[in-house]
C-alpha cells in the first residue's frame, strides 16, 4: 500500500489532498518537501496543499526520494477497544451514549469493538457489488451488519461458517424507525485453532483475545480432573484438540491452563509444531496458582476490556 495525492490544478497554482493509510507520516514528508509547495497542513493520515505548476514535477521527484529513505511500515495489526462476547449488551442505548465520544478523527479514533465465535448466516453483495449486506449470530441474536470496499472472495468465508468480527456499532434511523446496525472493520474464520497453535509456540496473543481466555478456579479443576481419568497423560493433533477438550470448555482456555499449570510445576506440556502432549505430575503440596504471572495478566485484560 502507497500513499496517495492527488492535485487539481486551477491555472498555475494547484490545490493537492494527501491521504495515508497508517504507515507512513506525511505532514513529515510534505515538511521535507517543503521547498516545492506555496503551503501545506495536515496530520500524520490526512494533509493538504498548494504547489505552483512548474513545481510538480519536483515535488513528486522530492516526495519520491523522501519515500525511499523513510518507507512506509507494515500495515498494523488491527487494534480493538474492547472485547464483547454477550451480544445483547449491544443496544440502540447503550450506541447511542457513544455519541458523546464524537468527534471521531486523528488523536481521537472511533471504538473498535471484537466479537468472536459468530456464525455468518447470509451474505448479500449491495452497492453494486462493491459492498456486503451480512447477517449473523451468536446465541439466538441476531445482528445486521455492513461491510464497505469488500467482496466474499476477498474475505474468505462463506455462509455458515464461524467467524470473529471487528466492528463500531452505530444507529441506522428509516422512517423514524431507530435499529442498530455493525459497521464490520473486518471479518476472518473463526481463530480458535490459530489462537491455541500461537498459545503453544508460547506467543502472546492480542489483549482482546486474552480477555477471553482468562480461566477461573473451576477450570483448573476440570482440567485436572480431565487428566487423571486420562491416566495422567492425553495428547493428539492439534486439528482434534477441540474433541479432546473437557466439556464445555474452549480448546484456547485448556492450553492456557496447562500452560498455568506447566509453569507452577503441576504438568508437562509439549508440542512439537503439529502435535501436543500433556502430562500430569506428582507434586508435595499445593499449588501457588494465584502467583502465575500469565494469569495475572490474563485476569488484567479481562478487567480492561470485558
Amino acid at each position: 500500500m502507497l500513499p496517495a495525492v492527488m492535485i487539481c490544478m486551477d491555472g498555475e497554482t494547484g490545490k493537492g489532498s494527501c491521504r495515508s493509510f497508517g504507515g507512513f507520516n506525511l505532514f513529515d514528508a510534505l515538511s521535507a518537501c517543503s521547498d516545492c509547495l506555496v503551503s501545506y497542513g495536515g496530520h500524520a493520515l490526512a494533509a493538504g496543499l498548494t504547489i505552483r505548476r512548474d513545481r510538480v514535477a519536483d515535488f513528486r521527484a522530492a516526495l519520491r526520494a523522501y519515500y525511499d529513505r523513510n518507507p512506509s511500515a507494515a500495515v498494523p495489526a488491527l487494534e480493538c477497544d474492547m472485547r464483547i462476547d454477550d451480544p445483547s449488551l449491544l443496544t440502540v442505548e447503550g450506541v447511542a451514549a457513544l455519541e458523546q465520544m464524537e468527534p471521531y478523527g486523528n488523536g481521537n479514533p472511533r471504538p473498535v469493538f471484537y466479537m468472536p465465535e459468530l456464525v455468518m448466516e447470509r451474505a448479500t453483495a449491495i452497492g453494486g457489488g462493491k459492498h456486503l449486506r451480512i447477517n449473523l449470530k451468536k446465541e439466538q441474536a441476531g445482528l445486521g451488519c455492513v461491510l464497505f470496499s469488500s467482496t466474499m472472495q476477498e474475505l474468505g468465508v462463506s455462509e455458515g461458517d464461524r467467524v470473529d468480527a471487528a466492528f463500531y456499532p452505530r444507529i441506522n434511523e428509516f422512517r423514524g424507525r431507530r435499529s442498530l446496525q455493525l459497521q464490520l472493520t473486518d471479518l476472518r474464520p473463526a481463530d480458535s485453532l490459530e489462537l491455541c497453535r500461537k498459545l503453544l509456540d508460547g506467543e502472546s496473543p492480542e489483549p482482546w483475545e486474552a480477555a477471553g481466555l482468562c480461566p477461573s478456579r473451576r477450570d483448573f479443576v476440570s482440567v485436572w480432573r480431565w487428566l487423571e481419568k486420562s491416566g495422567g497423560s492425553v495428547g493428539g493433533r492439534l486439528a482434534g484438540i477441540e474433541a479432546l477438550a473437557p466439556s464445555g470448555m474452549r480448546a484456547a482456555t485448556l492450553v492456557v491452563c496447562l500452560r498455568i499449570m506447566e509453569a507452577e510445576g503441576l504438568t508437562i506440556l509439549s508440542w512439537d509444531g503439529e502435535r501436543f502432549r500433556a502430562e500430569a505430575l506428582k507434586r508435595e503440596g499445593k499449588a501457588n496458582l494465584d502467583g502465575s504471572p500469565l494469569w495475572k495478566a490474563l485476569k488484567g485484560c479481562r478487567n480492561r476490556y470485558l
